[in-house]
């Protein structure tokens, strides 16, 4: 006996694919940047600083729907351990690995954009976030 044939949606081919929740609501923050500290708006649950980082700089840029953020930190952890976090961070929002280059991590959905990158420093490991997210 065969298995019953797979259901198939009107017109045939794949089901649609539901639209992605967006990360960030409107109304989004005003751009602004902060030496030292997190900015006012800044989306922490999303890219927020690893523990026991320091925050070098961080800055937001809105337009209409869309806001840029950047983060840069320095931490004592290594480059593997942020970079973990990171992952498993926006793997459990619901973003798509993106692939990465020079041992950085990207991630995605259709509405957002973040990317994670390290500089040489003379101590620690520093740290480079940045996205861009879009509220529709």
């Amino acid at each position: 006996m065969l298995p019953p044939a797979p259901t198939q949606t009107p017109g045939g081919g794949l089901p649609p694919v539901p639209d992605p929740t967006p990360l960030v609501s409107a109304p989004l923050p005003h751009s602004s940047s902060a030496s030292g500290k997190l900015v006012a708006g800044f989306p922490k649950s999303i890219m927020g600083p690893t523990s026991k980082s320091d925050i070098l700089s961080t800055s937001i840029a809105t337009e209409r729907d869309t806001m840029q953020v950047t983060l840069v930190a320095r931490t004592d952890a290594s480059a593997d351990d942020v970079r973990a976090h990171y992952k498993k961070l926006w793997a459990a929002l619901g973003l798509a690995d993106a692939g990465a280059t020079d041992g950085g991590v990207a991630y995605s959905d259709s509405l957002s954009s973040l990317s994670l990158a390290f500089s040489s420093a003379g101590t620690g490991t520093v740290y480079q976030l940045f996205a861009v997210f879009r509220t529709s």
